[in-house]
């Protein structure tokens, strides 16, 4: 009876038994050893010649970013090339794209910067129109200091709409009620 390197016979051995199976697993393709992060992420990706993009063509989040699994979280594929090639991500900054294309992740194509940077630099590159208040409510009464308010979600609402929307409501609970 042949014995295994723990001292134990060959199939009674739970360690051995289990990297045998593991590793005929592993030779059948059924089961392939994990590849590490910087393995995983170079699968994901296909260089752009022209504009030196990496391109990314694995999950994306809706907005054309890419994403990937680290750890068992989602993270945003950008940053994960950021840190995978560049080093950690200080709080407070995020990674930005110099190219304007969502879903690259060549890290010579990013910078760090905050948020309003960003914003900043989405509208000098007319990437983001400014948002300019609206003049008029959806029923076309004009805002005016007088005639609207702000509501407790930031909204703007005119205050002629209001008192009509409230005259209706009156109304139709004084026909449902009295039957008139």
């Amino acid at each position: 009876m042949k014995l295994c390197e723990h001292g134990l016979p060959n199939r009674e051995c739970k360690p051995c038994v289990a990297k045998e199976s593991r590793e005929r697993r592993w030779r059948t393709g059924f089961c392939k050893p994990k590849k590490n992060l910087m393995e995983r992420f170079e699968l994901h990706y296909i260089p752009e010649p022209m504009s030196g993009c990496w391109i990314w063509t694995d999950t994306n989040n809706g907005h054309g970013y890419g994403l990937i699994t680290v750890k068992g979280q989602r993270k945003m594929a950008h940053r994960v090339a950021w840190e995978l090639y560049r080093g950690p991500i200080s709080e407070g900054l995020q990674a930005n794209h110099k190219c304007d294309v969502r879903f690259c992740v060549n890290p010579n194509h990013l910078y760090l910067g905050t948020q309003a940077e960003n914003l900043e630099d989405c509208i000098t590159r007319g990437r983001m129109r400014k948002h300019a208040p609206p003049s008029r409510c959806p029923r076309g009464h004009e805002y005016t200091p007088e005639n609207s308010y702000r509501t407790q979600n930031s909204g703007l609402r005119c205050r002629i709409c209001r008192s009509n929307d409230g005259r209706i409501r009156y109304y139709r609970l004084k026909e449902v009620n009295h039957g008139c």
